[in-house]
């Protein structure tokens, strides 16, 4: 398995925080908390066309975490769980 943000993954679990603490939310309201409503149709549009929906739905997790690496890279627990 290749980690694609080393140090972003490092500190998540130095900081003990469990990816079901903010992957459940991502999952649960199909991204649409994380993104405006113009960009959610279109995720959504792919998200329900595409046969691999669920390797896109990966890549955009991924995407996000890329997102805010730099405000987590040295941050706590409640950074980590404010920025993702």
């Amino acid at each position: 398995m290749k980690i694609v943000e080393p140090h972003a993954y490092n500190t998540i679990e130095v900081n003990q925080v469990n990816h079901q603490f903010y992957s459940l939310r991502w999952f649960m309201l199909l991204l649409c908390q994380e993104f405006d409503m113009e960009n959610s149709v279109r995720l959504w549009d792919t998200l329900l066309s595409d046969p691999k929906r669920f390797e896109f739905t990966n890549f955009t997790c991924v995407a996000l975490v890329s997102f805010v690496r730099d405000d987590i890279i040295d941050g706590d627990f409640a950074c980590c769980m404010e920025n993702l």
